[in-house]
C-alpha cells in the first residue's frame, strides 16, 4: 500500500509558500500522484508519450484531465485540473501540471514560471524524469505552490506497442477529477 502522503523524497516542495497554501496544495496532488505512484515501470520514448503513460494511469483510475490547455497565448500546459468545478464542496482550485523528460534546467524554470503568471493556477506540478531537474535556480520565486515529482521511467527507443491507444483522444474539458484529500 503507498502512503498518500507526500513526504516521498521524489516529491519536494520547490517554492517557498506559507502553509496554508502548501498543505491545500498537497490535498490536490496526493490523489493524482497515487495511481502514477502504483503503475508499473513507465516507458518513454519522448515527452508526449511519457504525457500519454501518465494519461493511461489516470484513466486507469477514472480520472480524466484537460490535456494541452492554453493558459495564455503561447502558454500551454500538458494537463489542467479545475477541481471547483466537479467538487461542489470545494472552492475553485486549479491544478497545473507539466511533464518533463529533458531541457535545460534554467529554459524550463522559464516556462513554469510563464506558466504561474497567467494567473490561471493556483498550484504547479512538475513530473519529470530528468536528475538535473532540482529546480534550484529560479530568477523569482513563481507566486503558487511549486511541486517537482521525480518520476522513476525508463526512456525505451525500442518500444513499439502503445498500451494506451485505446484510450480516447482530445479531451480537453469534459475531465473528472478525483476527491480531494481533506
Amino acid at each position: 500500500m503507498i502512503d498518500p502522503r507526500l513526504d516521498d523524497p521524489s516529491i519536494r516542495l520547490v517554492s517557498p509558500c506559507p502553509e496554508p497554501e502548501v498543505d491545500e496544495a498537497r490535498r490536490h496532488i496526493n490523489p493524482l500522484l497515487l495511481p502514477i505512484r502504483a503503475a508499473d515501470l513507465l516507458r518513454y520514448r519522448d515527452e508526449n508519450e511519457l504525457c500519454a503513460e501518465i494519461e493511461w494511469c489516470w484513466a486507469k483510475a477514472g480520472y480524466q484531465l484537460g490535456r494541452e490547455v492554453d493558459l495564455a497565448p503561447g502558454n500551454r500546459i500538458d494537463f489542467f485540473a479545475n477541481f471547483g468545478i466537479y467538487h461542489t464542496g470545494y472552492r475553485t482550485y486549479r491544478l497545473g501540471v507539466e511533464v518533463k523528460v529533458g531541457g535545460p534546467q534554467r529554459d524550463v524554470a522559464r516556462q513554469l514560471l510563464r506558466y504561474a503568471e497567467t494567473g490561471q493556477l493556483d498550484c504547479l506540478l512538475v513530473i519529470t524524469t530528468d536528475a538535473r531537474h532540482s529546480f534550484s535556480w529560479f530568477p523569482r520565486p513563481p507566486g503558487i505552490p511549486l511541486f517537482a515529482f521525480h518520476l522513476p521511467a525508463q526512456r525505451d527507443l525500442s518500444k513499439t506497442t502503445c498500451r494506451y491507444s485505446a484510450l480516447p483522444t482530445g479531451i480537453r474539458w469534459r475531465h473528472v477529477l478525483p476527491e480531494p484529500d481533506r
